[in-house]
């Protein structure tokens, strides 16, 4: 199986999260509703501990500066059984916003980056550890 995201499309035009096999048949995992729930999946999916993990460049619960009403982007997880559940809102302190980079893992460890926000500004390097 193949696992990707696209930017636009699915029921409320907000991206979507799909499998598809080899052979070219597709089935949506997830069709991303926006808000709090994250908006305009980016990020190819990261396999890890059960689930795929990525990122969206709009939606969540953060704020500062952030796009107003959208959010300042969310670290997401699908799965077949939870379909989404956000991880992390960005936005929130000092935790930057706006992820920029692919997700990697080193160990039981997530690891990614933001182009804003933090303790100066410039961005963060982030880790999320799967619960």
């Amino acid at each position: 199986m193949l696992y990707g995201t696209t930017a636009y499309g699915g029921s409320a035009d907000a991206g979507t999260a799909f499998e598809m096999t080899t052979t070219g048949l597709e089935t949506m995992l997830y069709s991303f509703q926006g808000g709090q729930n994250g908006m305009t999946p980016t990020t190819s999916l990261l396999h890890f501990g059960g689930g795929f993990y990525g990122m969206t460049v709009a939606g969540g619960t953060g704020s500062g500066a952030c796009t107003e009403g959208q959010g300042c982007r969310t670290l997401f997880r699908v799965t077949e059984s939870v379909r989404q559940r956000v991880e992390h809102s960005f936005g929130h302190g000092h935790d930057g916003y706006s992820p920029i980079t692919e997700l990697a893992t080193i160990g039981g460890t997530i690891y990614g980056t933001t182009q804003s926000g933090g303790k100066n500004g410039y961005g963060t390097v982030f880790q999320y550890t799967s619960p």
